[in-house]
């Protein structure tokens, strides 16, 4: 929905291609529970998050960050074969968005869980710049960058 939203502001044809290995992370029973429901409603899976920390504890039915890489890699594998050389807009969700960031500039677990929070329709931008090696490396050029007003705009709890 989103990049159809975005597709239909820009002068151009844009085609959308739907994958789902850049689907949010499938946080299992976790979904949508406040921690405090979840500690009352599952406590030992609360001591095994509480254990395995957050970016490796992995909800029964869920997902846990590097489940995520790894669907990220093969996505990633697919664009560098089918549009190398072109401009491509991805749009995902926030897990997704901050692990591109982790693939991208090689973060580890603690980097990761320290990007902080993520605006809505937050905006990454890389460039391949190919000035130091032929086959190029992605270079940000933006980070979470709205092109809304944040103060004026209906805060969500995501």
């Amino acid at each position: 929905m989103t990049a159809t939203l975005i597709a239909e502001q820009l002068n151009y044809p844009l085609k959308i291609f739907m994958d789902n290995r850049i689907r949010e992370k499938e946080f299992g029973r976790l979904h949508a529970i406040k921690h405090e429901d979840l500690k009352a409603r599952y406590p030992d899976d609360w001591k095994a998050r509480q254990r395995d920390g957050k970016y490796y504890h992995r909800m029964p039915g869920g997902e846990n960050y590097p489940d995520v890489e790894q669907r990220l890699h093969s996505f990633l594998d697919k664009l560098h074969r089918d549009y190398a050389g072109q401009s491509v807009l991805v749009t995902t969700h926030r897990v997704p968005y901050l692990l591109f960031q982790a693939l991208f500039q090689h973060l580890g677990e603690q980097e990761v869980l320290s990007l902080g929070d993520v605006p809505n329709c937050g905006i990454a931008e890389y460039h391949l710049d190919t000035s130091r090696v032929p086959e190029g490396r992605l270079r940000m050029m933006q980070w979470n960058r709205t092109a809304y007003d944040m103060k004026n705009s209906p805060q969500f709890d995501v």
